[in-house]
């Protein structure tokens, strides 16, 4: 199933986005990549289809994705290192789709405009690098602006240090009372007769 879903992000801007969607009972659970870590919320799911989609030895089931499929870069083929901008890629290709759409590059291929990219030769044509990135679904609405990634920054400290307050406060016992269990436990393995052959008397 995919839908239509409308997203709110940080800078308070919202933009449509098609996703994969499934149901669990009442709830509707929606498939999203790790760059929607930055959004604050989901305005409106706008519209939903069922669609039919072709078997392959990746495709996720309905609660997650086949965490032992080999993951691959879907611009060069390299080993990708999880979803950016909304696409499984390199380290590789996501810095360059980040930089090419922050200065707004615009690149010509010196070839016939349908490079083949891989690996090795990623470097060769900027122009169908960066049109290979977009074909894969990668979109410049998930990069994050210099505020936004010092934003995100100060809440994840800020949830970290919340994290260690919290747990500070949790009560400890005193060296007495850990002292105290140990003799509890030792005289419980000493007296204890996991066979139970005192219940026979009882027969």
């Amino acid at each position: 199933m995919t839908g239509q879903v409308e997203f709110e992000v940080l800078n308070g801007k919202s933009f449509s986005h098609t996703c994969a969607l499934s149901r669990k009972g009442r709830l509707l659970i929606l498939r999203l990549s790790n760059p929607f870590s930055h959004f604050i919320g989901v305005s409106r799911i706008v519209e939903m289809e069922q669609m039919t989609v072709s078997s392959s030895a990746c495709q996720p089931d309905d609660d997650e994705f086949d965490r032992n499929c080999p993951r691959i870069c879907g611009v060069c083929g390299d080993k990708a290192t999880g979803f950016h901008f909304n696409a499984m890629t390199c380290e590789g290709c996501k810095g360059f789709f980040r930089r090419s759409m922050k200065k707004k590059a615009t690149f010509t291929c010196p070839f016939n405009g349908n490079c083949s990219i891989t690996k090795d030769n990623r470097r060769h044509c900027q122009a169908c690098r960066l049109k290979r990135c977009q074909d894969i679904g990668m979109m410049k609405e998930f990069i994050l602006t210099d505020d936004e990634v010092q934003r995100k920054k100060e809440m994840i400290l800020k949830r970290k240090e919340e994290e260690a307050i919290k747990e500070a406060k949790k009560p400890k016992l005193s060296d007495e009372q850990e002292q105290l269990i140990a003799l509890l436990v030792d005289a419980h393995h000493k007296t204890y007769d996991s066979s139970y052959s005192f219940v026979t008397q009882f027969r």
